[in-house]
């Protein structure tokens, strides 16, 4: 009942296309040529190559003439390059479609109006309803020249992709991220830090929840400095100069979630979230807690392997102490790095 439907459907997208076609052929940047061989029936292989030609409009933003309305140019020209230049036409697209078993191999190639091979798309459909996916696809793949991996979205996979990676409710991507820390509080300096963690995103169509656990280690500890005092009655002795510095250091993870703004593969994402931590007994401090809020990207999201980077602001929801036993709420700015899978 699907194929039906889906034939169904095809049917009657070629045939509103057809309807609102005008007599004459209008001027035009490209044409999309009927297939050159076919084993389909007429109505599915006349369905393949309107399809594709409304896809490219929609991709290029051209004017393109569809297979009907070239059928005539292409049958009374000796070659495709007589035939795209009785049309007007810049570029020409040669189809073919081929059904093997209960696949259809489509081929589309792209030319210039003096027979100059631009690029080739090729693509197979497991069933009709593939046709709209690949129809995009394939416009997308012929009009930027990248092979049709790179134009596929979550809205344009085939049914043979679909069940070889299903999408489902929530999805694991294991991973690890690096970044540099940067506290900072009135009146205080920090050294900055430098962090690994692995990380665990719980991801769903428009947000993610993220867990992280790993190790924070300080760029540099600062020492306490003696100040030597001599008087004029002789040595007075030596003294310990505390000052406003601080570290931070220690086992660190995070629990967060962020939101996708955009639904393609380059993600942009903001996000809030907690920062439980255990520090190294530096300055007394044993434990600490902040606050954060971030933005970032995650790519490509439908990849087996992503990349993704965030900016993070956080804040200290409890004081920590500096070398002189002064205690500060801290600012931190956070830029990671990492990848998935």
């Amino acid at each position: 009942m699907r194929i039906i439907r889906a034939r169904l459907l095809v049917l009657l997208t070629t045939l509103l296309a057809l309807s609102s076609l005008p007599l004459t052929a209008l001027a035009a940047d490209i044409a999309i040529f009927p297939a050159e061989t076919s084993n389909l029936s007429p109505a599915d292989n006349l369905a393949v190559g309107e399809l594709l030609a409304q896809a490219y409009a929609a991709i290029s933003r051209q004017a393109v003439l569809s297979p009907v309305r070239c059928e005539d140019a292409v049958a009374h020209a000796t070659t495709y390059e007589g035939a795209a230049r009785s049309l007007g036409v810049k570029e020409y697209v040669r189809t073919s479609t081929l059904a093997v078993g209960r696949l259809t191999v489509i081929t589309a190639t792209r030319y210039r109006s003096d027979g100059t091979f631009v690029y080739q798309s090729k693509m197979t459909a497991h069933a009709m309803e593939d046709l709209p996916a690949i129809s995009d696809r394939m416009a997308k793949a012929l009009f930027f020249q990248v092979d049709d991996e790179e134009v596929r979205t979550r809205d344009n996979v085939v049914l043979d992709e679909a069940r070889v990676k299903p999408r489902r409710a929530s999805e694991k991507v294991f991973g690890f991220k690096t970044g540099v820390y940067i506290p900072m509080a009135r009146g205080a300096t920090f050294s900055t830090a430098i962090g690994l963690q692995f990380d665990i995103r719980f991801e769903m169509d428009r947000f993610f929840l993220e867990f992280a656990a790993g190790f924070i280690f300080p760029t540099s500890l600062a020492d306490d400095a003696s100040v030597c005092v001599n008087s004029s009655s002789g040595y007075s002795g030596c003294t310990t100069n505390h000052r406003n510095r601080g570290t931070v250091g220690g086992l660190t993870g995070e629990i967060g979630g962020s939101y996708f703004l955009t639904d393609g593969n380059a993600a942009p994402y903001i996000g809030v979230g907690l920062i439980p931590r255990l520090l190294f007994d530096i300055n007394g401090d044993t434990a600490n807690m902040l606050g954060y809020g971030q933005v970032g990207f995650m790519l490509p999201r439908d990849a087996s392997i992503r990349f993704y980077a965030d900016f993070r602001a956080a804040e200290g929801m409890i004081e920590t102490h500096l070398e002189n036993g002064r205690t500060v709420h801290t600012t931190e700015l956070t830029v990671h790095a990492g990848f998935g899978w």
